[in-house]
């Protein structure tokens, strides 16, 4: 049995998906790192049912966002996510 999984966020629908690896994910259509991206950079982090044109990805390259000060707290909770990634996606306890 499996010591840790990753914990998959949607930064737009709020859906969560446990998986024991990112080819699962991907299978099950998450584009999260490291099938789509690289951990730590800014990309999208979305389920296979939501876009990326809500994502605070998006919202950087079309200059929405052009400083941290910009941010809603849900964006600066997926800001902060990202750059902790992978120790922020990881549970190491199943029991959470």
């Amino acid at each position: 049995m499996d010591k840790f999984k990753l914990r998959y966020i949607c930064e737009n629908c709020g859906k969560i998906g446990l998986y024991h690896n990112a080819e699962e994910a991907h299978e099950e259509g998450w584009d999260y790192p490291p099938k789509i991206g690289e951990y730590g950079v800014i990309g999208p982090r979305t389920c296979g049912e939501c876009g990326i044109d809500t994502t605070l990805y998006w919202a950087i390259i079309t200059d929405e966002i052009k400083e941290l000060s910009q941010m809603t707290l849900k964006q600066k909770a997926t800001f902060n996510r990202i750059l902790h990634e992978p120790a922020s996606i990881i549970i190491s306890d199943l029991n959470e």
